[in-house]
């Protein structure tokens, strides 16, 4: 090989190694980015139903006057319609008796109990499945009501995110190849004129 064809391979693996590395460190940081905002956002969201739900409670207390064991459940099955879910679905689980009391889920959904498991109201956890070629994050968070500890499993399609992770690569890929193609030439010419004197 000559030395011409050597500078000129050699030119561009590297840059297309470090536009490569470079180009998918960055994609990575991005979506990471996005990801994450995400989640805090639904972690809020989820706190929010949260607060508005134990609120709504205490004014069915107040004003229904409901006295019995059974509150909770009528509480849920009376005003489950009125619930703001922020684009979301929720399930409300009563730990002590395993019963669900509210939930908009799809049957798709099949929540891992086991792995969503938290101890305390201050903690939550959360997962990230893909349901039918689409990510869900399931969000848990304990919810004190009465002498009852709640589940409030908070779930939403956070699709948005991967699919623009997608269109990065994709975008990236048409950019490698028209940045490769000009390096290609450019270092033809330049690899040409480095080995002239040589040559000659």
């Amino acid at each position: 090989m000559k030395l011409q064809q050597k500078i000129y391979a050699f030119s561009l693996l590297l840059f297309i190694i470090a536009f490569n590395i470079g180009g998918i460190i960055l994609i990575h940081k991005i979506s990471g980015d996005m990801l994450k905002n995400e989640i805090n956002k639904d972690l809020n969201n989820q706190q929010s139903i949260s607060s508005e739900i134990q609120m709504d409670f205490k004014m069915f207390r107040i004003y229904d006057n409901y006295k019995n064991k059974n509150d909770a459940a009528d509480f849920f099955e009376r005003y489950s319609e009125s619930f703001d879910t922020k684009k979301g679905y929720i399930e409300i689980f009563n730990i002590s008796n395993n019963k669900i009391l509210y939930s908009d889920l799809k049957p798709a959904f099949s929540i891992n109990r086991s792995k969503l498991k938290i101890s305390s109201a201050k903690n939550f956890n959360y997962i990230i499945q893909t349901i039918n070629k689409k990510q869900y994050i399931f969000i848990n968070n304990l919810m004190p009501i009465e002498n009852d500890n709640l589940n409030l499993y908070y779930v939403k399609d956070i699709s948005n995110i991967y699919i623009e992770r997608k269109k990065y690569y994709i975008f990236f890929i048409s950019i490698e190849i028209i940045t490769c193609l000009i390096f290609a030439v450019f270092m033809f010419f330049i690899s040409k004129l480095i080995t002239m004197p040589i040559d000659n």
